[in-house]
């Protein structure tokens, strides 16, 4: 093979792998993440009893869009209005009790937070990734 051959080799190898896709090149810049975060309330049990989050409001609006039990909302601070039940006595009560609160947080891009309670005690908006509370106070 002489040294044209194998300049022509050299160059046309790599072109004709990137036709194929195989071979790609990407920068963040040209492709951001998109700028929200996600929000998921809902049943979860905690110890012998059934506990219910429900946000009723995000910055005073009540207009929320559910996608798949998560919540959309943009990146920066919010204000979030969370009402909280709690089933009372055997496991399978219909006797629910419950209360509403504020909680204010700070959301990040891309993140996913968790929102939960203890009825009359504790409130706060979780991490789902990282387990970090980025408001209020867990119930441990």
């Amino acid at each position: 093979m002489n040294k044209i051959n194998i300049i022509f080799v050299a160059i046309m190898a790599p072109m004709s792998l990137a036709a194929c896709g195989a071979l790609s090149w990407y920068s963040i810049e040209q492709s951001p993440a998109e700028s929200v975060a996600y929000l998921r309330d809902g049943v979860f049990m905690s110890g012998d009893y059934i506990r219910s989050t429900r946000i009723s409001e995000i910055n005073g609006s009540t207009d929320i869009t559910r996608e798949n039990k998560l919540i959309k909302i943009t990146i920066g601070k919010h204000q979030i209005k969370v009402y909280c039940e709690e089933a009372v006595g055997e496991f399978n009560s219909l006797d629910f009790i419950g209360e509403e609160r504020v909680l204010e947080f700070q959301a990040e891009i891309q993140r996913m937070y968790h929102v939960r309670c203890k009825p009359y005690t504790h409130w706060w908006i979780e991490d789902i990734e990282n387990g970090k509370v980025v408001a209020g106070e867990k119930y441990i």
